[in-house]
């Protein structure tokens, strides 16, 4: 029964989030066809996010089999997802510490000015599968208590470091931003400030009244992920491409419609955030109200997606770049070779430029991702080889926090060992 709560339930945003709808109404006193209604609307939205999200994952997943086949790589593989799995399954201590950092993000949001529930039920348990990895060899209870009150901490820091900048983007208080590329999009945030214009946004950019049609973001996006992906097939090969990929389907046709396939993904993406947001906003008032004074619903970074479009296909595009630069650097050095995860390059890289966009516009949108890019091809390969203890050499983590917190705690409790 624990581990179906932490390995399903906890671990399901969707349901997750539609817990605390439940509660949310329950405690406004709604009727119970309002309830009821509400929290499947919430789990549903959250859903299609999921889904939406996993569509465009899976043709990220093959331009990343398309371009290691390109260019003849044989590296490390930066996915989170399968990182965290595999984190979960080596560490017993990983659920425990995942349930009682979240009984202590309710604390922290209770007694301090730190108002922000992490409703992003995966990251919080990869970070705590990086709390179990970097305290192994302790006695079972420093691990279990450092790891908790650590991952509680950045539960409730994390997204309070971002809200300004959200605040700025989203035009209210009503969300934060829980995910494990919060210290990418601060940076960005800061890089736009520095070098950036925000008076030109990137969603300001005039295009030509014969390409008006390139005004809608949703073509936009699948004429430049298909353009992406043809560009990229002519140097992986027709007969991997038909062989491997698109079982006997034309490689550029297959190419053309994984372009068509992310968009499509990202705009079911944003019909559930809509969804979602709509219900899960009022119902946490409640909860705000009646429990816990103040406090702020956190969710996942996806839920950006939907201020700044262009900004999120400019600063894909240039973290991409970035961590195809840093691939090539990295061979040239003794470290591990980091073949880019392109969802991580989208999500991070992407949302990043929408922060960097609203601090210094197109120019931050296109500096910003990159030089977070960098960081993303530099730090997964520091953490195999100082904090990775020989637990793979093929998958890491992508994402900036689970990464650069990892390589930090390692080097201070390398001091107590």
């Amino acid at each position: 029964m624990f581990d179906v709560l932490v390995n399903d339930v906890l671990s399901t945003p969707a349901i997750l989030i539609g817990l605390f709808v439940l509660i949310g109404n329950l405690l406004l006193k709604r009727s119970m066809t309002d309830t009821i209604s509400g929290t499947f609307k919430t789990i549903i939205g959250f859903t299609l996010l999921d889904l939406g999200a996993g569509i465009a994952a899976d043709t990220l997943n093959n331009f990343s089999t398309m371009f290691t086949e390109a260019f003849g790589l044989q590296a490390s593989v930066m996915n989170t997802d399968a990182y965290g799995a595999l984190l979960n399954d080596t560490f017993r201590l990983t659920p425990i510490i995942m349930i009682v950092g979240m009984i202590l993000n309710l604390v922290i949001v209770k007694f301090t000015r730190f108002k922000y529930i992490y409703l992003t039920g995966q990251i919080t348990l990869y970070m705590a599968g990086t709390m179990a990895l970097v305290f192994h060899g302790f006695h079972p209870l420093i691990t279990i208590i450092g790891g908790s009150v650590l991952l509680g901490i950045y539960m409730a820091v994390s997204p309070a470091l971002l809200q300004k900048y959200t605040a700025n983007i989203i035009g209210s208080n009503d969300f934060g931003v829980a995910s494990s590329g919060s210290i990418s999009y601060f940076l960005a945030a800061k890089i736009g400030e520095w070098f950036g214009d925000k008076e030109k946004s990137t969603e300001d950019i005039k295009v030509p009244q014969s390409l008006g049609f390139l005004q809608d973001s949703t073509v936009s996006m699948s004429l430049t992920m298909s353009v992406l992906f043809i560009f990229i097939s002519f140097f992986t090969g027709s007969a991997f491409i038909e062989e491997q990929l698109s079982n006997g389907q034309n490689y550029l046709f297959f190419s053309f419609m994984q372009g068509i396939t992310f968009a499509a993904g990202i705009q079911v993406l944003l019909t559930g955030i809509t969804m979602a947001i709509d219900e899960l906003i009022p119902a946490f008032r409640g909860i705000a109200e009646r429990l816990i004074d103040g406090a702020i619903p956190s969710l996942d970074a996806p839920v950006m997606a939907k201020y700044s479009p262009n900004a999120m296909i400019i600063g894909f595009l240039s973290s991409l770049a970035a961590g195809v630069l840093g691939m090539f650097l990295l061979s040239f050095t003794p470290l591990p070779v980091i073949i880019p995860g392109m969802l991580q390059h989208f999500f991070i890289g992407g949302v990043g430029a929408t922060y960097a966009n609203s601090t210094g516009g197109r120019r931050g949108a296109i500096i910003a991702p990159f030089i977070t890019g960098l960081l993303m091809a530099f730090l997964p390969s520091i953490f195999l080889v100082f904090v990775g203890n020989g637990l793979s050499d093929t998958v890491v983590f992508g994402d900036t926090d689970l990464t650069l917190i990892g390589i930090l705690l390692k080097a201070i409790t390398q001091l107590f060992q």
